[in-house]
């Protein structure tokens, strides 16, 4: 049965999720300033008033204060976060993260420390670690909680991550005063890590190449097209093109 209050220090966000999407928020700030219709889309609580789904509307209503419907369901538990949530928008990296570390999951705690540590996005810092092995595969097991941070090398991911950074500080410094903010990219970073993985490339042949063709570094549109631009460049007039 639904029912509605104003009492908002009724409800809990759960622990296992604590990460808030801001354009979601704008999104719902919009509308909610428009028109209240969380009558229509309660929240969902479990018996301890737990919001399994629906805390960015909670804040909203929070926030305009207006009245809050909610639905208590007394079987629900937080492993209906993820189901409940991902039915209306995709869970990011993130939001899978925060989950099981809250769950106490020691793999997804020292992957945090390690993108902590390296100052990177949790998207390079697991594109580093895992290298060329099957995203879809690493992918599937962080979306279940099976991700095993002990299977990758640290070191070895370290060593690469610096090459990115010795690349980006490259093309900056030989920038002669044209912008290339976009260098800093996620994307960018990323397509870097994925060119360092094929199969015969070399490192010191990669910054003879560059150095010979900065004019031929742009910004690309997408992850394929920066990967495309790295390999293009290391291709060139060489003779074990990758």
């Amino acid at each position: 049965m639904k029912e509605q209050t104003k009492n908002y220090n009724l409800f809990k966000v759960h622990e296992c999720n604590v990460v808030y999407d801001e354009s979601n928020l704008r999104k719902l700030r919009a509308s909610m300033k428009a028109r209240n219709m969380l009558e229509f889309k309660p929240i969902v609580v479990d018996r301890n008033f737990h919001v399994i789904d629906g805390k960015h509307r909670l804040k909203i209503a929070k926030e305009l204060d207006i009245p809050v419907w909610y639905v208590q369901d007394m079987q629900a538990t937080d492993e209906d976060i993820i189901l409940l949530n991902t039915a209306v928008r995709t869970w990011k990296i993130e939001d899978y993260l925060e989950y099981y570390i809250a769950k106490g999951n020691e793999n997804y705690i020292a992957f945090k420390r390690f993108c902590k540590k390296n100052n990177l996005t949790y998207r390079v810092g697991l594109v580093s670690l895992v290298g060329n092995a099957s995203r879809s595969k690493i992918y599937t097991a962080w979306k279940s909680g099976k991700f095993d941070f002990e299977k990758y090398s640290v070191k070895e991911s370290e060593e690469s991550l610096k090459k990115v950074n010795d690349v980006i500080d490259y093309i900056h410094n030989k920038s002669l005063g044209t912008s290339k903010t976009w260098v800093n990219s996620v994307r960018v970073r990323e397509s870097l890590i994925n060119i360092f993985t094929f199969g015969d490339f070399d490192y010191e042949i990669f910054k003879k190449k560059l150095e010979l063709n900065l004019d031929k570094v742009r910004h690309c549109a997408s992850l394929q097209q920066s990967v495309e631009m790295w390999r293009a460049i290391y291709n060139w007039r060489n003779a074990n093109p990758i």
